[in-house]
């Protein structure tokens, strides 16, 4: 009775450390957003890449890597993630919300093929260029993200903005309006897109 008194009792003392300790697919996950850290990925939650205005659950993973300079290029998205949205050039991705200039087709050309299955979706913002990815990969997958990005991050900065011809200051349009405007960190609502667009208009 002593004995089981005893076991009993470190059970009590040892059971709190082991919620500490992590489980195998934790500490995969760990190592590889430690290993993104280090070739400059962000990696944060996300909405699905095909998602509507409506749908805001961040329901996916998104390895990121910021850019230099805006450029004043536009946002694109182009996935795999399921049907929704229109077909691009490539077998299998399709566009959705905007689709990227023919700058941006020969990179896409060339690192589409490469992207590892469980990449989903590439989105390209003013800020930075990212991957939508399951995780389910190795550090090889990683690794083959971080060079697909590192291309897209390149040709973004090298991108001339010599082609506009005018400018808009658009920094106040915002203030005191109490509406969503954006759905997410990167992409406006319809209503602010019609902000946006009467804006220019007036211009």
């Amino acid at each position: 009775m002593t004995w089981l008194l005893i076991i009993f009792c470190i059970a009590v003392v040892l059971s709190p450390l082991m919620w500490f300790k992590q489980s195998p697919h934790q500490k995969r996950l760990a190592e590889l957003r430690s290993g993104a850290a280090a070739v400059n990925i962000q990696v944060s939650l996300h909405r699905r890449p095909d998602a509507r205005e409506s749908e805001t659950a961040l329901e996916a993973v998104c390895y990121k890597m910021r850019r230099e300079g805006s450029g004043g290029q536009r946002s694109w998205v182009i996935h795999r993630f399921s049907q929704r949205g229109w077909e691009s050039p490539w077998a299998g991705w399709r566009w959705v919300q905007s689709e990227a200039d023919l700058s941006w087709h020969k990179i896409l050309l060339e690192i589409l093929p490469e992207l590892p299955l469980n990449v989903t979706a590439i989105i390209a913002t003013e800020l930075d260029v990212g991957a939508i990815w399951s995780e389910r990969g190795d550090h090889q997958d990683l690794l083959k993200i971080a060079e697909s990005l590192g291309k897209l991050k390149h040709h973004a900065e090298k991108l001339p903005i010599s082609s506009c011809t005018m400018s808009v200051d658009m920094r106040n349009t915002f203030d005191n309006m109490n509406i969503p405007i954006y759905f997410d960190g990167g992409h406006m609502t319809d209503i602010g897109n019609k902000i946006i667009a009467e804006k220019i208009y007036d211009k």
